[in-house]
């Protein structure tokens, strides 16, 4: 239910709405992140060299159409304090408003994009109860309300608990997460999107892709929240 203005206008003063990043005061007009984070923070699609880079750790490892991002990952500034606040602070409707945003980034690319289904990397059961929610799969929502496509997050399923990734190396990592997931869904004929939050040296995404392209996927595309590969 919307509030009557006066009221809303006197819970801004004694509970204002901050900005995820900064902490400062959002205007009405802003929403999660204030316009001057979301100018300072680097995209990901406005280098063409960086997405050529990306879109080289899939080639001859899954039959992929396309890679896109919306951010390009900055360590220990604003996009890592966006993502942490997505993963760590109980607020997965931050993840769909970057999915819209990367939504709307793509359709103004071009209208139309191979993608049959939206498929979120899953959490494994235990990993999603203590989490409370799959950071990817409200991305994903937030995606498919722009591109009004389907979200299937039935079709990929993590069958083992994986430990983190953070600090491993590639072969680490594709060691860590080769036997991770499954299909129980027939993908015959079908072109993927698969989602995640941040692509560092793609093992997650690939070993997830294989499961589906093992389902029958002929296709299987990457959205990220934000692109990791290639910054320190």
């Amino acid at each position: 239910m919307k509030l009557p203005a006066p009221v809303s206008d006197v819970l801004e003063l004694v509970f204002p709405r901050l900005c995820v990043v900064c902490e400062g005061a959002l205007l009405a007009e802003e929403n999660h992140v204030c316009m001057t984070c979301l100018n300072l923070m680097p995209r990901f699609s406005a280098r063409e060299e960086e997405r050529k880079a990306v879109e080289k750790l899939f080639y001859a490892r899954l039959p992929f159409e396309f890679i896109v991002a919306y951010f390009a990952f900055d360590k220990k500034a604003r996009v890592q304090r966006l993502m942490h606040a997505i993963k760590y602070r109980e607020n997965p409707e931050l993840a769909r408003w970057v999915g819209r945003l990367l939504g709307h980034q793509m359709l103004e690319e071009q209208n139309e994009w191979p993608v049959d289904w939206i498929v979120p990397v899953p959490l494994h059961p235990r990993k999603l109860r203590q989490r409370g929610y799959n950071q990817s799969a409200w991305f994903a929502r937030g995606l498919a309300e722009v591109l009004h496509k389907p979200v299937r997050e039935e079709a990929a399923q993590r069958v083992v608990n994986t430990r983190s990734q953070t600090g491993m190396n590639k072969t680490r990592r594709w060691e860590n997460v080769k036997e991770a997931f499954s299909c129980p869904t027939s993908l015959e004929g079908l072109k993927i999107l698969l989602v995640d939050d941040v692509l560092t040296t793609g093992a997650t995404l690939e070993a997830c892709g294989k499961a589906l392209v093992k389902a029958g996927a002929t296709a299987v595309s990457v959205a990220v929240m934000a692109s990791a590969f290639g910054h320190d």
